[in-house]
């Protein structure tokens, strides 16, 4: 039960698929135009919340299966890491709906662009590292779980 569990986490990480998206989105978004940059804004929104959605997912299935593999202590930094990312998205996605570049100058509009553009890489590092920290916990997990035959 406990390795079916592993395995599930280890292929519920697709949601990494809505990060690799926003990666997408976020480089179109800071070479568009400023006449583009609000259907960008729309896009990059668009995908923040599927991120946000797969990861609300994914830590609620970590929290319900994990502890009993990982213990109290372990699961408590990971679900440090989960409030983390959750926050940077919120805040990202507060950003992306309160930025109107219409009226803005030339000069406003690419200090925004710059702003989104620090959100959005600090949000895909957090999830990168925070998905290479788990994937290290998993695979020593299994390594524990199963015997090496010699």
């Amino acid at each position: 039960t406990i390795m079916g569990n592993v395995k599930m986490v280890g292929d519920s990480m697709n949601d990494i698929e809505a990060l690799f998206r926003l990666q997408r989105v976020e480089s179109d978004l800071f070479q568009s135009s400023i006449a583009a940059v609000t259907a960008r804004q729309e896009e990059l929104g668009k995908s923040l919340q599927t991120l946000h959605a797969g990861l609300t997912n994914h830590f609620a299935f970590e929290t319900q299966n994990l502890p009993q593999l990982f213990g109290v202590i372990l699961m408590q930094a990971l679900e440090l890491e989960h409030r983390q990312i959750m926050r940077m998205l919120n805040d990202g996605q507060t950003t992306l709906s309160t930025t109107k570049v219409e009226g803005m100058t030339q000069a406003e509009v690419i200090a925004r662009k710059s702003q989104l553009q620090k959100i959005v890489n600090d949000i895909m590092e957090t999830v990168q590292k925070h998905h290479a920290t788990e994937e290290v916990i998993l695979k020593l997990a299994e390594k524990a779980l199963i015997p090496e035959e010699t």
